[in-house]
């Protein structure tokens, strides 16, 4: 895996139509949170758009 590779892909306005909620959650295993940094958009309590980036882990 490369930085900015997508991880998963899905049609939201199907998953929507179908009657499902399209939400769907993200998990970082094996980092201390002190490696991982929210984007400023989320610390600010915004919202993200499409392929924004939410989150930066390092090493």
């Amino acid at each position: 895996m490369t930085a900015g590779q997508p991880v998963i892909t899905y049609d939201v306005p199907a998953v929507v139509a179908s009657g499902r909620n399209p939400i769907i959650p993200v998990i970082v295993m094996d980092k201390k949170a002190d490696d991982i940094a929210l984007a400023d958009v989320i610390t600010a309590g915004g919202q993200l758009s499409a392929e924004q980036q939410m989150f930066t882990v390092t090493s």
